[in-house]
């Protein structure tokens, strides 16, 4: 039997009303929200559109911008302290090359409390890469990413990007600075410290006082490093504590005496060897060095003590081994476990061809070892090799390819007068010089200062006007052959100059004089080989010989006349020449009165034995003459190209030294009641000088 749910009692269906849903205000049927869907879609099409537009315009912006400062800086980029937007890169380097040349002399400046301190950037090594910054405002805005070079652009229309300097600089000279600022200004300050009396330990205990606070002054100082400008900057002062205290001094100064209480044994392994932090090993073209048998010495504790210093590193203080120091005290115990690294060499064969003498690598005891060891008290010490390689090897040699003879020049001298000691000497510096191609040789760089601690002497030079005594003198002569030996090379000329006046023991004109610093002879190695420099000389002869690759070329003297044409002339002897003398001027007489003479006019004192009025010659006058030649220089497929030479050489009078005349005898006038006596003036003759001057046809 089935029970009548409330549903179906008639009583319940009749109380039931009908239910009426709410409406929904703004329901539409389906073609309106169809609409709507739509306008909704266009809208937003329309936005991206629009977004995609502006990006479009802006992407275009953007290639325009490069198009129209391509090779120059973009707008809106700035370097620190150079006004760079819009600039070609070449006016931007010439401004960045300026403040760099700037900052790179102008002396950083400080104070400290009432002291002015100052330090010249070179200390603390100081360079502006001037290519690197120009670079990297070039690169500014020009990124490959086109959101970001799109970003780029719109920002730079708001905020102008700055590209810093590209500084570099030594932090541990910085640090140095500081060291040196603060020992001119701290009062009462002191590190501790240990010294060393041979193997005796010193103890400098530490005590505070005031002075520059080291961290603040330090981030001032790079501050002031890396700013394009140059100001005063202040430098914080106050108490300053010593770094370490008196316990940690003691505790090393314990250890620096159980050190050195006794010497050390140093045994080298032959059987071991090492390559140095800065060499690489022999190459395949370095010869190895021979390993020496066994070698064993002793280090006194004297010795290991001068090598010793405490140094202090941040809060600590440690011992470290000055291994220059100490190679200094091994003395010939360090030479005899040392075998030095040999050059590639050049030797010049009897037919004149050139071969290379193969580099060796060298071996030397590892200094940084033994120092470690020492610090470790290890009295026995087997010191490894560290094999030394050669600056110059086989292979960079052999890359140069001097193989043959390409010029020479000989002039000549008489035997043992001093100018001949000077000659050689700078022939020794000369010998054996090698040039790559390109480089510049400047016979004074090679030939240094003529000073009596570097083996020259005095001897006669022709200098301001006239003659004089000088160490060095005679290197002109030098000069001269080497000039000779490079223009008869073919090489360029770079700087040189003829003397004065002509000495006929030169080629008229072909020659060169040098005065240390200022007047240099220079010539460049302007082939594609490397060039070698030989000094040959004897008691009268001394002769230049260049090798290298001759390339083809062939050098002829010319004067520019038809027909004129000669060379190579390897000898000052070697005739004819192909010159034109364009002017003679001859010899002047002139006349010195001995009371006016200098003690240049006068050197050796003749005026002293001159009798009144007697005439004596002391020096022997030289023709004044203008000159020209020219340089030919032939090369394989290239046409002859022409140099012209010309001088003027100044007339230099003969001198004539004329004795003081005696003072004639008094006069005496009688006139009337009373004579007087006066003496006659007399008065020496004047220099005089006679001027005959004749013109070459």
């Amino acid at each position: 039997m089935t029970t009548p749910t409330a549903s179906d009692n008639p009583a319940t269906r009749a109380e039931r009303k009908p239910v009426r849903r709410p409406s929904i205000r703004g329901r539409t049927d389906p073609g309106q929200r169809h609409d709507i869907a739509r306008r909704r879609s266009t809208i937003g099409l329309r936005v991206g559109l629009l977004v995609l537009s502006a990006f479009a315009l802006v992407l275009l912006a953007t290639v325009i911008e490069r198009v129209v400062y391509a090779g120059q800086v973009l707008p809106g980029i700035d370097i620190d302290g150079v006004d760079a937007e819009g600039r070609s890169e070449t006016d931007v380097r010439a401004d960045v090359d300026r403040l760099a040349d700037r900052l790179e002399s102008e002396p950083l400046q400080a104070r400290a409390g009432a002291t002015d301190l100052e330090v010249d950037p070179t200390t603390v090594a100081l360079r502006i890469d001037r290519e690197a910054t120009v670079r990297a405002a070039r690169a500014a805005g020009r990124s490959r990413n086109p959101l970001a070079a799109v970003g780029s652009v719109v920002t730079r229309r708001f905020r102008h990007e700055e590209i810093d300097l590209a500084t570099s600089y030594d932090t541990n000279a910085v640090e140095g600075v500081i060291d040196g600022w603060q020992a001119q200004v701290n009062d009462g300050v002191r590190e501790g410290d240990l010294r060393f009396d041979g193997a005796r330990v010193i103890v400098v205990e530490p005590r505070p006082g005031s002075g520059i606070e080291r961290p603040a002054a330090r981030a001032r100082l790079v501050a002031l490093i890396e700013s394009p400008r140059r100001s005063r900057i202040t430098l914080p002062v106050g108490r300053v504590e010593p770094a370490v205290s008196s316990t940690d001094v003691e505790a090393l100064a314990a250890r620096a005496r159980r050190i050195l209480s006794a010497g050390y044994v140093i045994t080298t392994d032959p059987g071991t060897t090492i390559t140095g932090p800065t060499t690489t090993g022999p190459t395949d073209t370095t010869s190895p060095a021979a390993i020496p048998e066994s070698v064993t010495v002793t280090i006194e504790p004297e010795q290991v003590g001068r090598s010793l210093d405490a140094r202090v590193r941040g809060s600590e203080i440690e011992l470290i081994v000055r291994t220059d120091d100490l190679a200094t005290e091994m003395g010939d115990d360090y030479t005899l476990l040392t075998t030095p690294a040999r050059d590639a060499d050049f030797e010049v064969r009897p037919d004149n061809t050139v071969r290379v003498v193969p580099s060796t690598a060298g071996l030397q005891p590892d200094l940084r070892a033994i120092g470690r060891s020492i610090l470790a008290e290890r009295r026995r010490i087997e010191s490894p090799l560290k094999v030394l390689v050669p600056e110059h090897d086989t292979e960079w040699a052999e890359s140069l390819g001097i193989t043959e003879f390409v010029s020479s020049f000989t002039t000549h001298h008489p035997c043992c007068a001093p100018r001949v000691t000077n000659i050689h000497n700078a022939a020794d510096y000369i010998d054996g010089t090698v040039l790559e191609p390109g480089e510049v040789f400047s016979l004074n760089d090679v030939v240094g200062a003529r000073t009596e601690a570097r083996g020259f002497v005095a001897a006669p030079v022709f200098y301001d006007g006239d003659f004089t005594e000088d160490f060095g003198g005679g290197v002109s002569q030098i000069a001269t052959t080497t000039f000779n030996a490079a223009w008869w090379g073919g090489f360029e000329i770079v700087t040189h100059k003829p003397h004065t006046i002509y000495f006929d023991r030169y080629p008229m004109a072909r020659e060169a004089t040098v005065n240390y610093p200022r007047l240099d002879l220079k010539w460049k190695n302007d082939s594609d080989h490397g060039v070698l420099v030989k000094a040959i000389y004897n008691d009268t002869d001394i002769t230049i010989a260049i090798y290298g690759d001759t390339e083809g070329k062939v050098v002829k003297e010319e004067n520019g006349q038809p027909g004129c044409s000669v060379g190579p002339l390897f000898d000052t002897r070697d005739d004819p020449r192909c010159i034109n003398i364009l002017t003679t001027i001859e010899v002047e007489t002139e006349e010195i009165p001995c009371e006016e003479a200098t003690s240049i006019d006068d050197p050796d004192g003749e005026c002293a034995t001159l009798a009144p009025g007697q005439r004596r010659e002391v020096a022997d006058g030289h023709r004044g003459y203008a000159v020209e030649y020219w340089r030919v220089i032939t090369r394989p497929g290239s046409e002859p190209v022409r140099e012209k030479f010309f001088w003027q050489y100044a007339m230099f009078p003969d001198k004539i030294l004329v004795g003081i005349p005696e003072d004639p005898p008094p006069t005496t006038t009688t006139a009337g009641p009373t004579a007087t006596t006066s003496p006659t003036a007399t008065t020496a003759p004047p220099r005089t000088t006679t001027v005959p001057t004749t013109t070459a046809p």
